[in-house]
């Protein structure tokens, strides 16, 4: 769900608009993950996670924001933002016995008849082959962001907690950024750097965790998983 409604979303609303929604995951995850997983967020947490979106902002602001959106897209990209929530309340809810392996290979499959199914109703059955290099690039997508990605992120959730976990998803515009200037020669301007910086500080002290702040929700109280599957 959450691929679907992004990339839907993307082609109704500028990639701009699009960064800042999705930088408020960490924002709406301490909003389920009380009543659902008992997590609070420390007050540093919370200053963390308010100067992570905040170096978010300067980092996407660059340029001046393109209001180029319709109210679908913002939907969709909402909806983008809650099927992330979701996902990680949900991992959290899994019984530790169940890998983080496991558990994206298991959602992969399940997910792989939906992804066909909605490919073929929306873009309808193809009648040649993809270029070579759009086949590797696809390929790409499917082992990095959609498979090793999930796992990463399903097995930081089980030590950190949903609300620490998604925090670290503000980093993606700063990241993206550093590659897009090693990898395709764009430019690395201050203004992103200062954003990085911001960001990454607001991570680290969202992350950080005084000896008497060692509560249930705020770090994983739980013993190391035994006799996984």
């Amino acid at each position: 769900l959450y691929f679907l409604a992004e990339n839907n979303g993307l082609r109704l609303v500028s990639a701009s608009i699009a960064s800042i929604i999705i930088a408020t995951i960490p924002v709406f995850t301490p909003l389920f993950a009380l009543p659902f997983l008992r997590e609070r967020l420390s007050r540093k947490g919370i200053a963390g996670l308010v100067l992570s979106v905040s170096g978010v902002a300067v980092i996407v602001l660059e340029k001046q924001l393109v209001a180029e959106f319709t109210p679908a897209g913002l939907l969709l990209i909402f909806g983008a933002v809650l099927a992330a929530v979701g996902y990680s309340i949900a991992v959290k809810k899994i019984p530790t016995t169940y890998r983080p392996l496991t558990i994206a290979k298991v959602q992969s499959l399940l997910g792989l008849p939906f992804f066909v199914l909605m490919a073929v109703i929306v873009e309808g059955v193809p009648k040649v082959l993809p270029a070579p290099e759009v086949i590797w690039h696809l390929l790409y997508l499917g082992i990095f962001p959609s498979s090793l990605a999930f796992v990463f992120l399903s097995a930081g959730i089980r030590v950190v907690g949903a609300n620490k976990a998604m925090v670290f998803t503000n980093l993606i515009p700063g990241i993206t950024a550093v590659v897009a200037w090693l990898l395709l020669g764009e430019t690395l301007t201050l203004q992103k750097v200062v954003g990085m910086g911001i960001v990454i500080a607001g991570v680290l002290l969202a992350q950080h965790r005084s000896p008497a702040a060692d509560t249930p929700g705020i770090a994983c109280s739980e013993p190391p998983p035994s006799g996984q599957r």
